[in-house]
């Protein structure tokens, strides 16, 4: 009798975790229909973890590593709300208005070849009511003006300075000096928008 009910009891646990087996099947058959993962494996947590370092960097950025190679050039892959690269370039860095500025009508973004072996770039964004220019192998002289550090742009140790009535965020790498100058931005953005600065890769 106890080998009958022994036989019973673990027919019917089969028949459950049978039963548990084919309902999980189902389910996991419903989200790969849908295209939604039933896991995440090493390559999804990495993915998640980096955000955006996978997207490509903005057209304006790579045309002008292409063409100061092989200067480095650093640059956004994500451009923040309200940023765009405009059309003409102004010399945001002496001049505090695009209305100030009397010069001849420049292409943005502006490569100054002047210095053949070591040519200079700047890519002028405007940034809702404010402007901020990349300076790409810029002559970095700040003089006796002290900084604060603000943490590593793209590896390399980055100063704060206020200089031409606005801010000057700069950092280096192998002697050559590079920067984000900006005009009406707020202080806490264009730092937070230093530190998702990274050397642009084509």
């Amino acid at each position: 009798m106890r080998g009958h009910l022994r036989r019973a009891w673990f027919s019917l646990v089969c028949m459950a975790g049978l039963m548990a087996t084919i309902m999980w099947a189902g389910c996991g058959s419903d989200k790969a229909a849908s295209g939604s993962p039933t896991s995440l494996g090493p390559a999804d947590i990495t993915t998640i973890l980096q955000g955006d370092a996978g997207r490509d960097f903005p057209e304006e950025f790579v045309s002008v590593a292409k063409k100061l190679a092989p200067v480095p050039v650093f640059g956004l892959r994500v451009l923040p709300a309200e940023m765009e690269v405009v059309d003409y370039w102004w010399p945001v860095v002496d001049v505090e208005s695009p209305e100030q500025y009397q010069g001849p009508q420049v292409a943005n973004p502006r490569i100054d070849h002047e210095r053949t072996d070591q040519p200079e770039a700047q890519i002028l964004l405007r940034w809702g009511n404010g402007w901020v220019v990349l300076l790409e192998n810029f002559r970095g002289d700040v003089g006796l003006t002290s900084g604060e550090d603000v943490g590593l742009v793209a590896g390399h140790k980055a100063m704060l300075y206020r200089i031409n009535g606005g801010l000057l965020i700069q950092w280096s790498e192998d002697g050559r000096w590079y920067g984000l100058f900006a005009r009406t931005v707020p202080e806490e953005e264009l730092k937070r928008l230093a530190l998702q600065v990274e050397k642009v890769e084509y």
